[in-house]
């Protein structure tokens, strides 16, 4: 696993979620996808911030515990089984 993950939302239902490679890996060395629809794409360097999140993603995580951090939220978080709905 790489840090930052980065998530976003590309259409109501779907997600892109980017991995960021150490930094001076060439393009040639990113492994290769098992999975056609994934792909690797290089993009230009760009200054990012990352926030760590300590103790991982559960029930107790909220949108109203993002804006206690300071944070905005972009991001629908459904439950886990299926039933979710936005």
């Amino acid at each position: 696993m790489t840090a930052p993950v980065i998530q976003e939302t590309t259409t109501p239902l779907s997600h892109t979620i980017s991995f960021v490679l150490p930094a001076g890996m060439p393009a040639t060395e990113v492994p290769v996808p098992r999975n056609a629809r994934v792909g690797t794409k290089e993009i230009p360097e760009r200054t990012v911030a990352a926030h760590r999140f300590s103790d991982g993603w559960s029930d107790g995580w909220s949108e109203e515990r993002f804006r206690w951090n300071g944070f905005s939220v972009g991001v629908v978080w459904l439950p886990s089984g299926g039933g979710g709905s936005v």
